[in-house]
């Protein structure tokens, strides 16, 4: 299983991005933030961000902001590249 610098595997980082999402939507938040960061993350801003517009997954690097290229996956896009991490195939 893949493991990132800090010794979490794919399968925690996927846990700790549904949690924020989940924790947004129960809290009665209808769209999350634009970007969202694991509370992992240091001040340097060395972190991938995320932010979800429906079925789609946007990714950018944090360092970057709104400067950064963004990467975007719908559902089963995002669901190959999950599986992809957890392989340990990327």
């Amino acid at each position: 299983m893949h493991n990132d610098e800090t010794g979490r595997d794919a399968t925690h980082i996927n846990q700790m991005m549904d949690a924020a999402l989940r924790q947004r939507r129960e809290a009665g938040m209808q769209q999350p933030d634009p970007w969202m960061r694991s509370s992992f993350c240091d001040n340097s801003g060395s972190c991938v961000e995320f932010a979800k517009a429906g079925d789609v997954i946007k990714l950018r690097d944090g360092k970057l902001g709104d400067e950064s290229p963004v990467l975007a996956y719908d559902s089963d896009e995002w669901q190959a590249f999950r599986q992809a991490i957890i392989a340990d195939e990327i």
